[in-house]
């Protein structure tokens, strides 16, 4: 590992240059009593100097590390350093630790590794008089450097978990205050008294005027800004939360601090705490432009529906109502009471079988057809239908089904034409139809006598009567039944022209095809 990568490995403990913890300072005052040495340290390798975590019998805080006994480890990290005579070993003599006031004869060195073998310090003990090492020292040393290596892993551990922390409550603050809802806690103590313990910034988005801070103070000021109207069943709702431990929302109106009014939403889940507190966790959030985007949708829609009653309460010339899913009436035009007779307050509420002869109620045909519009979607109909003052006319009848979201029939529409009219000048038609046509059939045998002879007497020529006399008296014959014939087709067409085309009824001018 190169140093670049072990320095940032040291600055993960966030060890150095920090105050004196006793955990590490336990540990250099029982290592400087097992080994009787005045000097025993824990010491960081830095970028330019080795500081001392924790030391005993030296008063520096550190070391140049170019003067570092433990500096000499990096070379081989994973071994420990002992120096029995320092003024002996080439490494060491010129020291200024060795020649100066400190006069260090002997040391003994463990690295301090980290889980990826990386040097970043070491435990170690110091005299001023030369000194062997036995086995069973370097292991007791070991060990206690062990408990050091726990402690900053630990310590690192600890920093790492601290660091997560930090950077998540800065994550959430940020999200919180940001956000375009406000998130907050509320709480109720046995006493009765009310608290915002927490309100994120964006509070002061939604309501203007008020701040998180001034919040957290006064709680009254949340509430004094609740449009009169609403206050009443907001503090209902507040107290019914508390006593049930019941999901707190509201929708209600505030006043600005400019006094213009806003709709907010409230919602927030309780907890009861062991001390009988309920805290409330939950967001406000300012909804105004979605009530005003209802409330226009709704009168835009109000505007439509009144526009489609407001043409069908004015077509005359159809009966367009709509009836319940038993068929009941729910409504009336004026095409309907012109053309029924009733007025809406006589006839909404009743069932659209009234307008059906007692022979079609018997066979059940109103009931029939709001099956068959409620299994295919439609039923069309055409029969006599009765009239307020008993009366009856010839009717066209289309049901048609109506549904919900859920595709669930909610009931029906149910338009009626007059069709008397129409249906007489066809009826008259087929009446005038039928007399001509007893006339063609009734005359069609009486020209077939003189039209035979013709034939017969044309077919006597064509044979060979070719004498003056008898081809005289065959053509007086021919003449004479023409004549007949001529007569016969004069008394057909005066026949015909005797029919009564005035019989057949006029259409009004404003009847539908």
């Amino acid at each position: 590992m190169n140093e670049r990568d072990r320095l940032k490995e040291v600055e993960e403990y966030g060890i150095l240059n920090t105050l004196p913890e006793k955990e590490f300072d336990d540990i250099v005052e029982l290592a400087s009593a097992v080994y009787e040495t005045p000097v025993a340290i824990i010491s960081i390798i830095g970028p330019e100097m080795t500081w001392f975590k924790a030391k005993t019998g030296v008063k520096e805080t550190g070391t140049p590390r170019k003067y570092s006994f433990c500096t000499h480890m990096l070379k081989d990290p994973g071994k420990e350093l002992i120096v029995n005579n320092a003024l002996t070993d080439e490494r060491f003599k010129n020291n200024p630790l060795v020649k100066g006031q400190h006069g260090i004869r002997f040391y003994a060195g463990i690295p301090l590794l980290t889980p990826a073998g990386s040097l970043i310090g070491a435990l170690c003990i110091a005299d001023k008089v030369t000194r062997t090492f036995s086995p069973e020292d370097l292991r007791i040393l070991k060990i206690l450097a062990a408990r050091i290596t726990d402690h900053l892993e630990l310590r690192r551990t600890s920093l790492k978990l601290k660091q997560e922390k930090e950077r998540s409550e800065a994550l959430l603050q940020s999200i919180s205050d940001n956000s375009p809802v406000a998130i907050y806690q509320f709480q109720i103590k046995p006493d009765g008294g009310m608290s915002f313990p927490f309100v994120s910034k964006s509070i002061e988005q939604i309501n203007p005027g008020i701040t998180a801070e001034m919040l957290k103070k006064d709680v009254s000021l949340g509430f004094k800004s609740i449009h009169p109207g609403d206050i009443g069943r907001v503090n209902k709702s507040i107290q019914d939360s508390y006593k049930n431990l019941t999901v707190w929302s509201m929708i209600y109106r505030i006043i600005g601090k400019d006094g213009d009014v806003k709709w907010h939403s409230g919602k927030a889940r309780p907890e009861k705490k062991e001390d009988g507190t309920v805290i409330w966790y939950g967001v406000f959030q300012d909804i105004t432009d979605e009530i005003n985007e209802i409330t226009l949708a709704r009168e835009s829609l109000r505007r439509s529906e009144e526009r489609y009653h407001q043409m069908v309460n004015e077509v005359e010339d159809y009966v367009i109502l709509l009836l319940d899913i038993d068929g009941n009436i729910q409504n009336w035009n004026k095409g309907a009471e012109k053309i029924k007779g009733y007025t809406s307050g006589e006839i909404i509420g009743k069932n659209f079988s009234v307008f059906y002869p007692e022979s079609e109620r018997k066979k059940n045909s109103p009931l029939r057809l709001l099956n068959q519009a409620r299994l295919k979607g439609k039923a069309t109909d055409e029969g006599l239908r009765v009239k307020k003052d008993g009366s009856v006319f010839w009717a066209s009848v289309v049901i048609t089904a109506l549904h919900d979201d859920n595709g669930e029939i909610i009931g029906f529409s149910k338009v009626t034409r007059d069709y008397t009219e129409i249906r007489n000048y066809i009826l008259a038609i087929e009446e005038q139809n039928k007399k001509l046509r007893e006339i063609a059939w009734t005359q069609s045998h009486i020209v077939r006598a003189p039209l035979s002879r013709i034939m017969g007497l044309v077919a006597l020529i064509n044979d060979g009567a070719n004498s003056p006399d008898l081809l005289r008296e065959l053509l007086d014959e021919i003449a004479s039944s023409s004549n007949e014939l001529d007569l016969m087709i004069r008394n057909i067409v005066q026949k015909t022209q005797e029919i009564d085309i005035s019989e057949i009824p006029e259409i009004k001018k404003n009847s539908h095809n």
